[in-house]
């Protein structure tokens, strides 16, 4: 991974990428995605492995699963209800405007 990443920071030693001129604009565009996504690696690698040392019947993970869907579920019932306290103000103000125009 080292090795990589030295070649990456000099680019002009040792064996090159031919890129026709018409090409530079968009390999300069996609060099930093490429770069960002080899930086990742090791931390995406890490996760992959942590990820296969559970499994899915674990207790702790089950338990988290659980917690987290309730609180979505919780905070999209607040959400509703917003929702309707948001129409039931738009509707007292429609009232509102309607008594002062008359």
């Amino acid at each position: 991974m080292s090795n990589l990443l030295m070649r990456l920071k000099d680019p002009f030693v040792g064996e090159h990428i031919d890129l026709e001129p018409e090409y530079h604009k968009d390999f300069s565009e996609l060099f930093p995605a490429i770069a960002q996504s080899i930086a990742l690696l090791p931390h995406d690698l890490r996760s992959l492995e942590w990820f296969g040392s559970h499994t899915v019947a674990d207790k702790t993970i089950d338990s988290q699963i659980e917690e987290i869907s309730s609180l979505i579920a919780m905070y999209g019932y607040y959400s509703d209800g917003l929702d309707r306290v948001r129409k039931v103000l738009k509707d007292i103000q429609d009232v509102c405007k309607a008594k002062t125009t008359n």
